[in-house]
């Protein structure tokens, strides 16, 4: 009975769990700014909130130095454009700038670690084998979530939208600052037009 007991504790300690909820559109009343430009509109709010960040993304984000920013496009031109998230930037109030992170990375951050099984293996093989395969399927389903919330490379024909997320963190390892962050910010979205792959993008910064 004891061993039986380790074992259902070793599993409920080992296996790895994590709560995720899809993007939704932020209410109106919440802190959020419209920018237009060329028959673009852009609507951008920081996720500033450690309990919002957990809530969607299923880690504290913002303790991890990872800031989000939910991002909805409207194309109302005439033209098709793409979003060029590689060169998307966030000016924090203090003046620090922010450089886009992928999702996949964001995603890699929050992932686990399969050393969650090695306490499985030295009990029994089979443990080991289950808290392995648990970890595997989180972190499919981490890397899937992040995929689709994702908006980055958007393709933006004409009439058409797009809601999603871009991560940012500050360059070289440098630390966030969120409380810069909270007092305002500036979000620059690079946009490319479809029939001008080799012009100067387009660029729309909302103020925050």
């Amino acid at each position: 009975m004891p061993r039986a007991s380790a074992l259902i504790a070793l599993l409920s300690i080992g296996c790895a769990s994590i709560s995720l909820h899809e993007l939704v559109q932020p209410p109106a009343r919440e802190r959020q700014v419209r920018e237009e430009n060329a028959g673009l509109a852009v609507v951008c709010r920081l996720v500033a909130a450690r309990e919002e960040a957990e809530f969607f993304f299923g880690a504290d984000l913002i303790g991890m130095g990872i800031l989000p920013v939910i991002v909805r496009i409207e194309n109302t031109s005439g033209d098709a454009f793409a979003l060029s998230a590689a060169g998307a930037r966030v000016t924090l109030e203090d003046g620090s700038t922010l450089v886009h992170l992928p999702w996949s990375a964001a995603a890699e951050a929050v992932s686990f670690s399969y050393w969650r099984a090695v306490p499985g293996f030295l009990f029994a093989v089979i443990p080991g084998l289950v808290i392995a395969d648990s970890v595997s399927m989180t972190n499919e389903r981490i890397a899937g979530h992040y995929r689709r919330m994702a908006i980055e490379e958007a393709a933006l024909p004409p009439g058409a939208g797009a809601l999603g997320v871009l991560f940012f963190i500050p360059p070289d390892g440098g630390k966030l600052r969120i409380e810069a962050a909270a007092r305002g910010a500036d979000v620059r979205l690079p946009f490319v037009r479809r029939a001008e792959p080799d012009a100067a993008p387009c660029e729309i910064v909302v103020r925050l």
